[in-house]
């Protein structure tokens, strides 16, 4: 069973190198796409459910949102990013949430983006 986890780890270290890398190459392309995911964060495991967070009023929604908390992984273990009023780049702005995905080699952290 060692030789088992000893391998898989191995297999998802390659697989976030290569997510990594292809991160980079999408970023100094100046992808213009926001369906393509730009960086991912792979984790085995399902991250915790989403943490219930007090959203604050917002002094002037045309000019800024609420970006909620999400679930970081450090590649060991997870940890809570709370959310946070974020300003918006235009008034018609919409905030895609930071979120994780399972895909069919684990779990990949999805950045957020504007629309």
């Amino acid at each position: 069973m060692g030789f088992i986890m000893a391998r898989l780890r191995s297999i998802f270290s390659v697989l976030g190198f290569l997510a990594v890398m292809t991160g980079a190459g999408m970023a100094l392309t100046g992808c213009a796409d926001t369906n393509q995911v730009s960086f991912v964060r792979l984790s085995m495991d399902a991250p915790p459910p989403a943490q219930i967070e007090d959203v604050p009023e917002l002094n002037n929604p045309p000019t800024e949102t609420w970006r909620p908390g999400y679930w970081a992984y450090t590649g060991a273990d997870f940890y809570w990013v709370p959310g946070e009023v974020i300003p918006r780049p235009s008034e018609t702005a919409i905030w895609i949430a930071d979120h994780w995905e399972q895909r069919g080699y684990g779990w990949a952290f999805v950045p957020g983006v504007w629309r």
